[in-house]
Parts: C-alpha cells; sequence; structure tokens
C-alpha cells in the first residue's frame, strides 16, 4: 500500500501516480466512478484489477459513440480507444465484438470513401492516399479505386478545369496551364487524366506538350 502523488487530467485520460512511482492511466468515464485523491492511500494492483473487470462496457460505449458520427477504420477505432486510455485486453475485446457484429469493415468503408470523395472531384491518387492513411490496407484501396470510373473521373477533372481555367490569373497561356495542371495533380489526378481534361475544358489538342509544359 502506497500514497497517491498526483492526479493529472489530459485528454479525457487520468493519469495517477503513487510513491513507489507507479503510474496507472484511467479512462475519465472510469474515474468518475471511483475517484482518486492526493494523498489517498492506495494499492495499484487492486485499482488495476478493478478497471479490468469494469472497463469493457466503457470502451464499448466510447466506441459506439465514435461509431455515431460517421463510419470508422479499424484503425481509426483503435487509435480512439488507445488515446482514451483502455487497456488492449479491453480493445482486443471491443474489436472483436465490432468487427463480427459487422460495424467495422474496411472494405465497405474505403468502397464508400472513394465513392464520396470522388464526388468531391479528388483523384485516384488523392483518395488512395487518404486510405492508406486512415489504415486501410494495400489490397483494399486498390479493390476500392478499381470500382472508381476512370470515364467519371475525366468528367470531373475536366469540370474542375474549366472553373480554374476561369479564375487563373497568370502571365500567359502556358504559364496558366502549368498552374490549372498542377492544382488537377495536387487533388490526386494523375499526369495523363489531368491533361487530358485540361485539352477537353480549353478544346485543344493534348498532344505535343512535355509534363510540365504548361
Amino acid at each position: 500500500m502506497s500514497r497517491i502523488l498526483s492526479v493529472r487530467r489530459q485528454r479525457g485520460v487520468v493519469y495517477v501516480e503513487c510513491e513507489d512511482e507507479t503510474v496507472l492511466r484511467v479512462p475519465a468515464s472510469l474515474f468518475r466512478e471511483r475517484p482518486l485523491r492526493e494523498g489517498d492511500p492506495w494499492d495499484p494492483e487492486v485499482y488495476a484489477a478493478w478497471l479490468a473487470g469494469r472497463e469493457y462496457p466503457h470502451a464499448l460505449a466510447r466506441a459506439v459513440d465514435y461509431l455515431a458520427a460517421r463510419p470508422r477504420t479499424e484503425r481509426e477505432m483503435e487509435t480512439c480507444l488507445r488515446r482514451c486510455g483502455y487497456t488492449e485486453p479491453a480493445i482486443a475485446r471491443v474489436m472483436e465484438r465490432l468487427l463480427r457484429e459487422e460495424y467495422l469493415n474496411d472494405a465497405q468503408f474505403a468502397d464508400l470513401w472513394a465513392q464520396a470523395r470522388q464526388e468531391r472531384a479528388l483523384g485516384k491518387r488523392r483518395i488512395a492516399q487518404e486510405l492508406l492513411r486512415k489504415g486501410v490496407s494495400r489490397e483494399r484501396v486498390d479493390a476500392a479505386l478499381a470500382q472508381v470510373d476512370d470515364a467519371e473521373q475525366l468528367r470531373q477533372a475536366a469540370a474542375l478545369c474549366e472553373r480554374l481555367i476561369a479564375r487563373t490569373r497568370a502571365r500567359d497561356e502556358r504559364d496558366a496551364r502549368r498552374k490549372v495542371l498542377a492544382a488537377l495533380v495536387r487533388r490526386g489526378y494523375s499526369w495523363d487524366v489531368a491533361r487530358q481534361a485540361y485539352s477537353r475544358a480549353a478544346g485543344t489538342d493534348d498532344g505535343g506538350f512535355d509534363e510540365w509544359d504548361g
């Protein structure tokens, strides 16, 4: 048995430090059930055992709240629960249930994300980068991108290109074309799609200019 030296709250997690230098991370919702104060006598093992018996329903409720805003990837969910201070065994139980009941489905998430982002006039490269950052596997990303219609990508890129041409200020046509193509590439379109989109929007032949010539 020792005494609590400090209790610190940070972003939904309470850090409890005692005299033997033990530091315990406690999710804020659980800490409210059994609060601790500086100077209190404390047995870390007893408290940890209590946490182990109580944290699963709290972790599951936090996961459900996190899913309420929008679908999440497996990595996003695991990151959220770790950030809230839940232990790996509790996180594993929550993840197993969410996957079993299909509240988490990275393949479906990738399909829906790719469709939504295409509707926002983003190219395949940008969509892939976003999905990979969210923890979706390369295989699932490729499968989602395979369902993105290339003709629709070109149509949207050309429509975007028309708007960019109308408002781009440049010294000459070559400079304007360079700026528009660079903007398309930043939105995730390949060079080939960007070039075709520019040619369609400007009503020009797309042959005859180098990668950044225009």
